[in-house]
């Protein structure tokens, strides 16, 4: 009878490194590993890579049904189908390189950056939507302040560093969007 695995399905091929029977250190690590990959799974794809994701569909929404599902796929479909071959690949080569990720490895460094880009990209999202409900014309820049002050309350709430940064560089974006695109002239 196989014990139940519980972690992210996109970055299970790691647990290939630890096998279910013989070693009984290893079948310890492997239900350790299991926890931590299913922690950096959800830190990777559900905090990071779903919400870009959406934030870019719904962006590209305004361009038609077509482009938002583009975008959507685009975006989501590489880097995941990426991760599940880099979780393989790590775990056939043992568990070195897997308990290496989980130590604060590449994947940990990606799973920081990508939560602030997230941050970023919905903030820039719901100033972009304070702009469709009314605010352009008077004061442009004011949907996009919104939306980066709501995402850093946020996130500072949540106990996250760097909030302001990415507020900041939120209404960064939507000011340059705004110039380039012509919204509120």
């Amino acid at each position: 009878l196989t014990p139940p695995v519980n972690t992210n399905p996109v970055l299970i091929g790691g647990l290939l490194a630890f096998p279910l029977e013989g070693d009984p250190v290893l079948r310890e690590r492997r239900a350790s590993a299991s926890a931590a990959i299913a922690a950096l799974g959800d830190r990777l794809v559900w905090a990071t890579l779903r919400p870009l994701a959406i934030a870019a569909a719904l962006l590209a929404a305004a361009a038609g049904p077509i482009q938002a599902a583009a975008a959507l796929l685009l975006v989501y479909n590489p880097p995941e189908l990426l991760l599940r071959a880099r979780a393989i690949r790590r775990g056939l080569a043992g568990p070195e390189p897997v308990l290496a990720d989980l130590a604060g490895g590449t994947l940990s460094r990606a799973a920081k950056v990508g939560g602030r880009l997230g941050s970023v990209a919905v903030g820039f999202l719901i100033g972009f939507w304070m702009l469709d409900l009314g605010l352009d014309g008077r004061i442009p820049e004011l949907g996009i302040a919104i939306g980066g002050l709501g995402i850093s309350v946020c996130l500072l709430r949540s106990g996250r560093r760097g909030a302001w940064g990415a507020a900041g560089l939120a209404l960064l974006l939507g000011i340059v969007w705004q110039a380039a695109a012509g919204i509120g002239n």
